[in-house]
């Protein structure tokens, strides 16, 4: 993430075994590592252990760490990582388990459980660049995500009320539309909203440590959910990780409220 100085090795495979440990912790742990047997713990201690190490190294290589130490001391650059890992662990529990829901649960055909997503990719063909202009313009990706964040949590809360064995797919078609006008604004605001609202000495740092958490949360989410799913069957699971799905949103909303406009020079 910097122009000088040497590949932080140490700290990208401290990276590199904290995720791949928490995530195959998390989503095997109802099937391979089962939670509570000694397996299961020993990649959890792993990942706490490479989560340590992370930290060492951050603190010792300050700006030349994997993880730059100056962008985290950014309040703008923690407030848009919450906010990219939240929003894509929201996400991931209706974009990749409602077509599974409308398949298997509804009984209805393939294209008709892709046709939910693709409806919810509709939005983005106009809205991307209202959504930019409005960022450009404010200065200020705020409003763009607390919106986003907000419909997120009444799409759902929508489907939770919706979603049955015998939903018409025609009503979640029209549901998922509009939930095309928050899932645009998610590619937007984490590209746009940086380069209006870091600073040039940590922009290029921040905004990898942006990308990390929405790598992160997409991650950790689909594992979340897949537990849930596999656990409780896919009727109930699906409304538990909606529920799930709209706190997580909650919180990505919070942390829309903590972003700040930069001073002007």
């Amino acid at each position: 993430a910097t122009a000088h100085g040497s590949f932080d090795v140490t700290g990208t495979l401290a990276v590199v075994v904290f995720l791949g440990c928490l995530i195959c912790g998390l989503s095997l742990g109802g099937s391979f590592l089962r939670f509570g047997t000694i397996m299961s713990n020993v990649v959890f201690v792993i990942a706490a252990l490479a989560l340590v190490w992370l930290v060492v190294v951050i603190m010792r290589k300050k700006d030349s760490a994997v993880i730059p130490l100056s962008a985290l001391k950014n309040r703008n650059t923690i407030a848009f990582t919450l906010g990219s890992f939240f929003s894509m662990f929201s996400n991931m529990a209706v974009f990749f388990f409602l077509p599974m829901y409308v398949l298997n649960v509804m009984n209805c055909s393939a294209t008709q459980a892709g046709l939910t997503i693709t409806m919810m990719s509709i939005a983005g063909l106009f809205m991307g660049p209202i959504y930019g202009r409005m960022i450009g313009k404010a200065a200020n990706a705020k409003g763009v995500l607390a919106f986003g964040s907000a419909l997120r949590i009444v799409i759902a809360i929508v489907l939770i009320l919706f979603c049955a064995p015998d939903a018409n797919i025609i009503v979640l078609c029209v549901i998922m539309f509009i939930a095309g006008f928050y899932n645009t604004t998610y590619g937007v605001v984490f590209s746009a909203g940086p380069q209006v609202q870091l600073p040039e000495n940590v922009r290029v740092q921040g905004n990898s440590i942006i990308q990390l958490g929405q790598n992160f949360g997409g991650s950790v989410g689909t594992a979340i959910y897949s537990i849930v799913i596999a656990t409780l069957g896919v009727v109930q699971g699906m409304t538990v990780a909606l529920i799930i799905a709209a706190v997580t949103a909650a919180i990505a909303l919070i942390c829309a409220l903590l972003l700040k406009k930069l001073p002007r020079e």
